[in-house]
Parts: structure tokens; C-alpha cells; sequence
């Protein structure tokens, strides 16, 4: 006897219907609460957190925010005033945040309701200076680097233990390009005006990251360091630019100058450069953690007029959702704001999803968090008071997948889609729907469950249980 579905329908919503692709300004800084949230956000227990670089009242120094996630509830978490200004952005484990201020810089810790501040250490006390980096926190120990000393350092949460890891090499100049150039990287470049804000990635015992500027061809590196070895290895070191008379750029093939933070998929890290290119704009890359299979997934357009259609210099970290990568181009778009975007890991399907505006935000920066259906990310400058915000950008509806196989479905979305749950009914038009308790297998990748031939009508949905 053979037994069959009558009917299958998928849908794919965000609440009860599905969701318009759209940006919400969360909170507007003004210059009391703070300004220049250079780290982006963090998410922890459907909070967000973040640093401002200054404008927290009294003193105007820099501080920790906290908000929730439909822009509620905001408070500055702490204030440092004076010239304490933390750039990178913070880490959360369970009630405590943990970030990096510069000038000579401490790594700090305070309680998610402000209460407990503590200088982790002072950077004054040796070990580099300008902590720029968001950090890294693995077990109880912290991971990070410094801008000025090029140091990889770790020191546990507590205090104890501070050690430099490793010391960069000085960059040199090479005549031959015109580069300052070095075999590992360099935190700065000759300006000194752009620090790394990108956090260390941890796998194992290996930590992976990117250096601004130096390795081989003067335009930065992605390199990784074994804590347990102690090795250091140059996985990649981005080309030299030359000038593109007929563009008036510099351009490359590879990009440069990488900034933000990097996303590991298995052996593959992907990240972004904020310069360089084939129209030197930056570019969206991957490699793999052998240092082989490099590849420029993507390289943004020229700005004329300081606008594009797709965005320029990427400077943020980047949020992978299955085969797609979420990023954030800090200048360039339809306004020269900025913009976001998204991209397959394999290159193909490059999109804008949204060009800021002077009011909704501008220069999107920093890490960005993924969470149900929407992007949540800082910006630099704008607002409507001109000093920064914390956005949401709603993504186009997750898509709940079906395959047929041996008599039997399986439903697959995104892992990284946070914050849903499948549904089940057997009617389309009913107002309670039912959780679906069968099987769940994640890979890492996808999210699937098996349904077996049942015989009568099978509803499937995706609800979106968090976030706006």
C-alpha cells in the first residue's frame, strides 16, 4: 500500500506573517549617553551591549551601553570619563562584560548592571599599549592585541598571569614597491589612524586574526598563533597596490588593509579588507586556515560622489548564516553612508540590502550580531543627533527548505537562524499552531528534521519567537 502526502505546504515568517525588509534606528546617541560606538554590539541573553568611544556624562569619556533588542531600555552600563575611550568593542560571559579602553589602556571588567568595576591590567604597567581590539575570551582567560607594541597578549579574568604572546616585527620599507613591509603583519599603518577592531578567533588552541598592515606586500596579513605551541604562522599577506591611472585608485587583486573581525566555517575564514581591489574599494575574501585557497570573493565598486550601489571600505566584522555572509561597508551606498550587504560563500549572489541615511545612521562599523531575522549593528557617525546608533535591519525571510527522498521529507533551515521554531498544523487557516517535537539534527550548517507520510494535510511554518 503506498502512503502519500495529500498535501505539504512550507512557509517561511517572522510572527504571523512574514516580515518587510526594513532598518529600525534602536537608540540615537547625543553625546550624554555617548558617541562613536566604533566596536559595534554584542549580543548576551537578548541584550545588546556596546562601548562608545566618549560622550558618556560627566567627563565625556568613553563607556559600556546595554539595550534590549526592540531598543528598550537603554543605560549606560558604566561611564570612565576623563580620556578613558575604549574603541574595540566588548565581550559578555554570564553577568560580566569585559573591554579594552586605550591611552596607555587597561583591559576592565563590570557587572552587566554597572556595579564591580575592575582594571583587569594596566597597560602601563608594560606590554604594549592602545588596546584597540575587541577581546577574546576563552574559559577564563582573555586574548587581545595591542595598536601601539604589536603584541598578542593573554591575561585571566581575574588579573593574574598577564603575558605577551607575541611581538610583531617592525615593518620596513621596501624600495623596490614603495611598502612597508615585514614578514608577520603590523597593528598599524603609517598613519597610525586605523587600528585593528576586529577580535582574535578562537578554534582549539589556535587563535586567528588579522593585521592591518605589513607582511609581504606592505598591505596586512591574516595570520593564526597556537597558545599551546606558542607558534606563530603568516597564513596570507594581502599584494601591494599600485595606482590605476584610468580609476585614480590604488588597486590590487587581493585587497587590503583588513580590519574587522573574521567568521571561521570549518577550515575557511572569511573577512573583509578595507581598501584595495580592483576599483580600490575593498573586498570581501576567504582562505583556508592552511593558508591555501585564497580567493577574492568580491570587490566594491568606485564611489563617485562618495556614492555606489553596493558600498566602500569594509571595516566591520562579518555574521554567517549557513552559505550567506552578513557584512557592513562603512562609507559608499546610494547616500555615502555606508551599507549593508550580503553574499554567498562561494561568491556568487552579492547584494545591497540597505544604504544609510544621515538620520537612520551613517559609517555602519564594528561587529554586527545575527539574531531570528534580523542584523543588528552600530554606527559611527549619525542619528538623530549626529553622534552614532544602534540599528536593526529586519533580512529577507529565512528559507524552510524540503527535500523528498525514500518516501520521506526533510525540512532544513540555516542553524545560525537563531530564535525559531518550526510549527506545525494541519490546517493553513487555524490561529493555533503547534510546536513540531520530532527529531532535530543540526550539522552545523543546517537545521533539519524528517517527517514521515502521515497519510492527511501537513502545515510547516518558521516562527520567529525573538527580536523585532
Amino acid at each position: 500500500m503506498k502512503t502519500t502526502f495529500k498535501l505539504f505546504l512550507i512557509l517561511a515568517c517572522t510572527g504571523l506573517t512574514a516580515a518587510a525588509q526594513s532598518l529600525t534606528t534602536l537608540h540615537s546617541f547625543d553625546f550624554t549617553d555617548g558617541e562613536s560606538p566604533y566596536g559595534g554590539v554584542t549580543s548576551s541573553g537578548g541584550v545588546l551591549f556596546g562601548s562608545v568611544e566618549g560622550g558618556v556624562s560627566p567627563g565625556n569619556g568613553g563607556g559600556v551601553f546595554r539595550c534590549n533588542m526592540d531598543g528598550s531600555g537603554f543605560t549606560n552600563v558604566c561611564g570612565f570619563g576623563g580620556s578613558a575611550h575604549p574603541i574595540g568593542g566588548v565581550v559578555v560571559s554570564g553577568s560580566t562584560v569585559y573591554g579594552v579602553t586605550e591611552n596607555p589602556g587597561v583591559v576592565f571588567s563590570v557587572g552587566t548592571n554597572g556595579t564591580g568595576l575592575f582594571t583587569v591590567y594596566n597597560f602601563g604597567n608594560g606590554g604594549g599599549q592602545n588596546p584597540k581590539a575587541t577581546l577574546t575570551l576563552v574559559g577564563s582567560t582573555l586574548f587581545g592585541t595591542t595598536a601601539n607594541g604589536d603584541n598578542l597578549f593573554r591575561v585571566n579574568t581575574g588579573g593574574s598571569a598577564f603575558t605577551n604572546l607575541y611581538d610583531f616585527t617592525s615593518a620596513n620599507n621596501d624600495p623596490s614597491t614603495g611598502a612597508d613591509t615585514n614578514s608577520d603583519g603590523d597593528e598599524l599603518d603609517s598613519t597610525g589612524t586605523h587600528p585593528t577592531y576586529g577580535s582574535l578567533i578562537s578554534s582549539g588552541t589556535l587563535l586567528y586574526g588579522v593585521a592591518i598592515a605589513g607582511g609581504s606586500g606592505g598591505n596586512g596579513t591574516v595570520f593564526k598563533f597556537d597558545t599551546f605551541s606558542g607558534n606563530f604562522t603568516t597564513l596570507y599577506s594581502f599584494s601591494n597596490t599600485t595606482f590605476n591611472s584610468t580609476l585614480q585608485v590604488n588597486t590590487n587583486t587581493t585587497g587590503g588593509n583588513p580590519v574587522g573581525t573574521m567568521v571561521l566555517s570549518g577550515n575557511t575564514l572569511y573577512g573583509t579588507t578595507s581598501s584595495g581591489g580592483t576599483a580600490g574599494s575593498g573586498t570581501v575574501f576567504k582562505v583556508d586556515t592552511d593558508g591555501g585557497n585564497f580567493k577574492t570573493l568580491y570587490s566594491f565598486s568606485q564611489t563617485v560622489n562618495l556614492t555606489n550601489a553596493d558600498g566602500a571600505n569594509p571595516s566591520g566584522g562579518l555574521a554567517l548564516s549557513g552559505g550567506t555572509l552578513y557584512g557592513t561597508a562603512l562609507n559608499g551606498g546610494s547616500g555615502g553612508e555606508g551599507t549593508v550587504f550580503d553574499i554567498t560563500t562561494n561568491g556568487t549572489g552579492f547584494a545591497t540590502l540597505y544604504s544609510f541615511s544621515a538620520s537612520t545612521g551613517e559609517n555602519p562599523i564594528g561587529a554586527v550580531v545575527l539574531a531570528g531575522n534580523s542584523l543588528y549593528g552600530a554606527t559611527l557617525n549619525g542619528g538623530t543627533q549626529g553622534d552614532g546608533a544602534v540599528y536593526a535591519l529586519t533580512l529577507p525571510p529565512v528559507a524552510l527548505d524540503i527535500a523528498s527522498s525514500g518516501g520521506q521529507l526533510t525540512l532544513s533551515w540555516p542553524s545560525s537562524a537563531t530564535g525559531f521554531v518550526l510549527q506545525s498544523n494541519a490546517t493553513l487557516n487555524a490561529l493555533t499552531w503547534s510546536n513540531f517535537t520530532g527529531g532535530y539534527n543540526d550539522n552545523g550548517t543546517n537545521e533539519s528534521v524528517i517527517i514521515l507520510p502521515t497519510g492527511g494535510n501537513a502545515f510547516f511554518r518558521l516562527l520567529n519567537t525573538n527580536g523585532p
